[in-house]
């Protein structure tokens, strides 16, 4: 409890952590015993409060009673104070004056974790806050004809930058050589359909969310077919005097342009012949009012679009006369009448459809001159059977018509679908400029940069894939920047697009060489006593420090500043300088000089998870879980600062100390910052533990590493890698396949959720 602050205490939230210091105040240089203060220290997300201990008598409880409070915004933090390495400075500006505060701490250790702290809440601080994700440009519909080339457009903006999904009808869009997405720097998103067919017809969604909420946009894509029939119309049989009705239905959208014919001539809506046509069910019918002989004929409706038309025929038949039957006292004799020839017909289709309806296992036709009145019967049903089949027509196929308008795309000039952007790098980054250009045939892509045609190598990557492709310098530098040009290239004609890279050299190397210049200063060996090796990794060496001043014990990373390491070198320095967990063997100091620098972390055991296990002897899934329960707190710690590392293994999974059960997680020598705006690539790792996207070199994600973590998992469980080979381009192999034989002893011995939880990590397909 805090007494006498001057506002509500709920304001302040949950402290970030508290503590007691030894305060001076105003004079920052010289440091008076009398003048120190006691003071308990509540750091808060946005502020600094330092309050006096009161120890209640009555209850032997601690209370406090504020002193000051400071914003960090307006706090200068300095680490530290000449003389004192457990000391370090806050500098105070507020309304125009600047008030000096040094702090004491118990430790260097205790120190370095609150300046981490404070550092960490400042830059949390400046960043910029949430905002719910605004189409600023929305999605509009899109009239198609078949076999185009489709592009929605749309552009979103918002803090952090949304993910976006493409639904169609509620679904999500798949991505493939005809449904191809893309996002432009600037929030612009693009899906583009090529060749597009019937079935893209739909109502499409660009959908984006982040941690601030969601928005969409909506637009309707209609492809222009040519009509058709769902239903055909079917013969039919003149009964004088009675209306007869043809009919049939279609599906296209929206309903076409209908025509009803006799024998070639248009027929009208009017008192003889109705026509009608449902808008909502697609159904069409004529009808002809009390027909008569010279209704008989050829009938015809035809449908009809921009894009084309559909017909379809029918008879109107006369009715088939009776035979006629002479009987004798001996033998009843028949003469059949001749049978009508209907348009269409031939004798070899009655044949057929004689043999269709009498197949072997039914009852042959009987002779004729047979008396037996049942057999006369069956005779009867036979030749009404044949006349009805007759009378029901040949089965017209459907006709379609495309209208003589209506290009047919065997041939399609490149065209340049979404452009390559403009690029600003930092050295030695990768740098990517990617389009979409469609065509058919699919266009032969030519990368130049200034007229100078660039091609595939140990420092650039081309990428082609239907209309995606893509040029990545691997190791930008400032002899890269310039203009570069795509250009596409097919039987039908050429198109092209260029952007500009530009590489920065500005302030975070000034910041570099005025580091280094600080480390230059401050002497390693002054500070630190060097023992022995204590590891050894792909780009340093690891060796046990002791702090001179206080006696505690550290690790030493020496990293070599070498023209071709020293941009990862750096950029593992300030990614490890925002992480702060219990998990991670966090940075507590540096030193830097021209060809070195130093990592001073905190000290873990020399004994990694693996030999942990063996030592051990015998290790319960129980046992298993705590420590796989551990990884991934720290996993999840450095996937929420937004960085990736890339390199986890048993390796680099330390025991805090043989006595204890608690893990860090080490090594962060292949990390990298996730950025959402471009796709990234690792070529580096240990091959049992790379995910299968390192050794296909696809783009690397936040399930790059959970992979390695189900290697490990597995690893501990049956004590054996599940992808070793014979040598290590063996294990990548097995590594790319991606196989695992789930239905061995050593798996279907284990727990149900285990087998799951291993099934959910080892996916060689994480989408």
């Amino acid at each position: 409890m805090i007494e006498n602050y001057p506002a509500p205490l709920k304001g302040l939230g949950e402290p970030t952590r508290q503590g007691h210091f030894t305060v001076w105040e105003e004079i920052p240089e010289v440091k008076i015993s009398q003048r120190g203060h006691r003071r308990h220290v509540f750091l808060f997300k946005d502020c600094v409060v330092f309050c006096k201990p009161k120890r209640e008598l009555g209850t032997y409880t601690e209370a406090y009673i504020f002193k000051n409070k400071m914003k960090l915004s307006d706090i200068d933090v300095k680490d530290t104070v000449e003389g004192d390495d457990r000391s370090f400075g806050l500098w105070h500006e507020h309304r125009g004056m600047v008030r000096k505060i040094i702090l004491q701490a118990r430790s260097i250790l205790l120190r370095l974790s609150w300046l981490k702290d404070l550092r960490d809440l400042q830059q949390r601080s400046k960043q910029p806050t949430w905002t719910v994700p605004c189409f600023e440009q929305h999605l509009t519909d899109y009239p198609a004809k078949l076999g185009q080339t489709v592009k929605l457009v749309c552009k979103v903006t918002g803090t952090p930058k949304p993910v976006i999904k493409w639904y169609k009808d509620g679904h999500a869009v798949k991505e493939d050589e005809h449904h191809i997405t893309s996002e432009g720097q600037l929030g612009a998103c693009y899906l583009v359909l090529t060749g597009v067919i019937e079935a893209d017809s739909g109502q499409y969604m660009c959908y984006a969310t982040n941690h601030a909420g969601n928005a969409s946009t909506l637009a309707n894509i209609m492809i222009d077919v040519p009509p058709s029939f769902t239903t055909r119309l079917q013969n039919s049989v003149l009964v004088k005097g009675q209306d007869v009705q043809f009919r049939c239905s279609t599906q296209s959208a929206p309903l076409p342009s209908i025509r009803w014919f006799k024998d070639g001539i248009q027929l009208e809506d009017n008192k003889k012949h109705q026509i009608q046509s449902d808008v909502q069910t697609g159904i069409l019918t004529l009808t002809i009012k009390r027909a008569e002989e010279a209704d008989l004929g050829q009938y015809q409706c035809e449908l009809q679009n921009e894009v084309g038309t559909a017909k379809c025929k029918v008879e109107l038949c006369p009715p088939a006369p009776l035979p006629v039957t002479v009987r004798t006292q001996k033998q009843s004799q028949t003469t059949p009448t001749p049978e009508p020839q209907s348009e269409g017909w031939s004798s070899s289709f009655v044949k057929n459809l004689f043999h269709i309806l009498f197949q072997p296992g039914n009852p042959e036709p009987p002779a004729a001159g047979v008396e037996d009145t049942q057999t006369l019967k069956e005779q009867d049903d036979m030749e009404r059977q044949v006349q009805a089949a007759q009378e029901a027509g040949p089965m017209e196929p459907e006709e379609h018509f495309y209208s003589d308008t209506e290009e047919e795309f065997l041939t399609e000039p490149p065209a340049v679908q979404v452009t390559i952007e403009d690029l600003t790098v930092r050295p030695g980054q990768p740098a990517t400029f990617s389009a979409i250009i469609t065509g058919q045939p699919t266009p032969d892509i030519q990368w130049f940069k200034d007229d100078k045609e660039i091609l595939s190598s140990d420092y650039t990557e081309i990428f082609q894939s239907s209309a995606r492709c893509s040029l990545t310098l691997l190791n930008t530098q400032i002899e890269d920047c310039g203009t570069y040009t795509c250009i596409a290239i097919n039987s039908a004609g050429q198109a092209s697009c260029l952007g500009k890279l530009s590489v920065d050299t500005g302030p975070d190397d000034i910041e570099e060489e005025r580091e280094v210049e600080f480390g230059k200063r401050r002497k390693l060996h002054s500070v630190y006593d060097i023992h022995e090796e204590i590891g050894r990794g792909t780009f340093g060496v690891v060796k046990k420090v002791t702090h001179k001043a206080s006696g505690e014990c550290f690790a030493a990373k020496f990293l070599p500043l070498r023209s071709s390491t020293r941009t990862r070198v750096f950029q593992e320095r300030d990614l490890l300088s925002r992480l702060a967990h219990r998990r991670l063997a966090c940075l507590l100091d540096f030193f830097a000089t021209r060809r070195t620098l130093v990592l001073v972390v905190e000290l873990c055991s020399t004994q990694g998870l693996l030999d942990h296990l063996f030592l051990k002897g015998s290790v319960s899934e129980r046992e298993v879980q705590l420590y796989i329960q551990q990884v991934l707190e720290g996993i999840g710690y450095i996937h929420s600062m937004n960085i990736l590392h890339l390199d986890i293994k048993t390796d680099n999974i330390l025991m805090e100390s043989p006595a204890r059960e608690d893990i860090q997680i080490c090594d962060f020598g292949f990390c990298q910052e996730i950025d959402n705006s471009r796709h990234q690539y690792s070529k580096f790792g240990t091959p049992e533990f790379v995910a299968p996207e390192i050794v296909h070199q696809e783009p690397v994600t936040v399930a790059t590493d959970i992979w390695s973590l189900g290697v490990v998992t597995y690893l501990c469980l049956t004590c054996h890698c599940p992808f070793f080979g014979e040598n290590d381009r063996s294990t990548l192999m097995k590594v790319a396949e991606g196989v695992l034989y789930w239905d061995t002893p050593e798996i279907t011995n284990r727990s149900v959720e285990a087998q799951d939880f291993l099934h959910r990590v080892l996916q060689p397909d994480p989408e």
